[in-house]
């Protein structure tokens, strides 16, 4: 894997685990007691864990082009890496 397609997995990995960490799962599952309670540690968690696989990655991004620039360029790597090829585009395609 190229460094910038790994770059493009923890960002896509950590982005993915910080959003599940907002889905309440303790309410959709009707849990109460220390069942809620273990949940939604496990959500915290799992958000942090998602933090931690994204942040060095943003960071280094935000040294690279600036802050003005990181969010269009991050957006790249979630999209499409340099590393991952598109297919041909062939001219008329209906």
């Amino acid at each position: 894997m190229t460094g910038e397609a790994a770059a493009a997995f923890r960002i896509r990995a950590g982005l993915g685990l910080w959003l599940a960490s907002w889905v309440p799962f303790a309410v959709i599952l009707r849990l109460n007691g220390w069942a809620f309670v273990a949940v939604i540690v496990a959500e915290i968690i799992l958000g942090l864990v998602g933090l931690v696989l994204a942040g060095p990655v943003v960071a280094d991004q935000v040294k690279h082009v600036g802050w003005r620039r990181a969010l269009p360029v991050i957006g790249r790597l979630l999209r499409r890496p340099k590393g991952e090829q598109q297919p041909p585009r062939s001219g008329n395609q209906l």
